[in-house]
């Protein structure tokens, strides 16, 4: 009986002694915290997941997570049920935008070409949704560090692609108004293809970086644990640089981009001299605003939560962060993947026309093309004679050009890349005719 007792007595010592050590792999990661007197074992996300997954992987977790309380089973299905609404939205409607763009060739259009590209990185960002589902179904991280590595570098490619692909339009569309009667400004098919193929390798070197953890940064599980991102809580002074340099890069610059294309967008709205009566003017300029303070509005909505929140961490301010305070920055980000083609491609008169062609054949297209014709007419005879009268003080003065209905300041284009430059006569007849006709 001494014997069995003194074998079982040595059983639990080592059992204790192999826990003690798994929790302090973390420690001895070349991420881990600083810390290395911080014991895992006594932490309640540990104890808890400790017994369902790999050690090893849980113990890669910044122990910060670790700290806190599992959520309860409720508050899994609920992301789990967000992240499937906004996966399947989304999903269908990027995945139409690309279908509709990449098959009717009068949609390929230079400044259309981005925002297919925006659909893409929209449609990537959604399609690895599935993997935080299902670990959300499970209540942890089901799926292992192979998942969690891909989530992070699909997310963060996806992600960065898709706010350089904003800036471009947004660029795009301030080198249309503003700056019209400078031709080399202006996106060609293969200048819109090579800022594309630029974007993705910026974004590429972001993302692929802490895939490979080559000593920068790296994806582990955050919040929940059921969602991976970079450890933007990392002490170490590598991980703080990359992310202040990720910040700037990804955050800082698109945004003072974006805000300054569409400045300057409305002040050459409300500033140049419109053929127009006081009450259409006045619609028009309230009309722009709206949609400028809307896409600037959903981008930082959209991504403000959570750079604010990986800065947080970054400068130490981590005590205001909770696991639900760092998902919910991650669903805006879903979200804003799910509203950008309805925003940017759907509302686009040109698209509504094709998918009415697609649905009921090219009736719409006959039902249309007399006003049409008539409009676009009376529009080249207006800028023709806004460019023979322009101000003499030898400056190329920007005249605006029509809101492309909610899709702001895109210029109509021919299937031949000529761009049919729509400025500001839009009187009483003109408008009712556009509507009558739906386009």
């Amino acid at each position: 009986a001494t014997t069995a007792a003194a074998a079982a007595a040595a059983a639990v010592n080592a059992s204790t002694a192999s826990t003690a050590n798994a929790s302090k792999v973390h420690d001895k990661h070349p991420h881990g915290v600083n810390d290395s007197d911080t014991d895992l074992s006594s932490y309640p996300g540990y104890i808890h997941y400790r017994d369902k997954y790999d050690l090893t992987y849980i113990a890669k977790v910044n122990p910060f997570w670790l700290q806190f309380e599992p959520p309860d089973t409720s508050s899994f299905y609920i992301m789990a049920g967000l992240y499937c609404l906004i996966s399947v939205v989304g999903c269908f409607g990027n995945a139409f935008v690309i279908f509709m763009f990449g098959s009717r060739k009068s949609l390929r259009t230079p400044a259309n070409i981005l925002v297919m590209n925006l659909a893409i990185c929209d449609f990537l960002m959604l399609v690895k949704c599935p993997i935080a589902i299902y670990n959300n179904i499970q209540e942890g991280p089901a799926l292992g560090d192979a998942a969690c590595r891909l989530y992070g570098f699909v997310g963060g490619l996806s992600g960065t692609c898709a706010i350089g692909t904003l800036t471009a339009i947004a660029l795009d569309r301030y080198n249309v108004v503003v700056h019209p009667l400078q031709p080399l400004r202006r996106y060609s098919r293969l200048r819109s293809y090579l800022i594309i193929i630029a974007i993705w390798c910026y974004s590429f070197l972001f993302a692929v970086m802490p895939a490979l953890d080559v000593g920068l940064s790296v994806y582990v599980p955050e919040g929940f644990l059921t969602t991976c991102s970079f450890d933007y809580l990392n002490k170490e002074t590598p991980a703080r640089i990359f992310m202040a340099l990720f910040f700037v890069a990804a955050y800082c610059i698109p945004l003072t981009s974006i805000i300054y294309s569409y400045f300057y967008i409305l002040k050459v709205v409300f500033t140049a001299n419109r053929i127009q009566s006081s009450k259409d003017k006045a619609k028009t300029e309230q009309k722009l605003t709206f949609i400028v303070a809307a896409i600037i509005g959903l981008w930082f909505i959209a991504w403000s939560p959570y750079a604010i929140v990986a800065m947080m961490g970054v400068f130490g301010q981590e005590q205001h962060i909770t696991p639900l305070g760092s998902m919910i920055p991650a669903l805006f980000c879903k979200t804003a993947a799910c509203v950008d083609p309805y925003l940017y491609a759907a509302t686009h008169p040109r698209f509504r026309v094709e998918v009415r062609m697609l649905m009921y054949g090219r009736g719409v297209l006959r039902r249309v093309s007399t006003t049409r014709s008539s409009y676009m007419t009376r529009s080249r005879s207006s800028f023709t004679h806004r460019l023979r009268t322009s101000s003499g003080d030898g400056e190329n003065r920007a005249e605006p050009y029509m809101l492309n209905n909610n899709l702001m300041m895109v210029p109509e284009e021919t299937e031949e890349n000529e761009e049919i430059i729509v400025v500001a006569e839009i009187n009483h007849s003109t408008s009712t005719a556009m509507e009558q006709s739906k386009f």
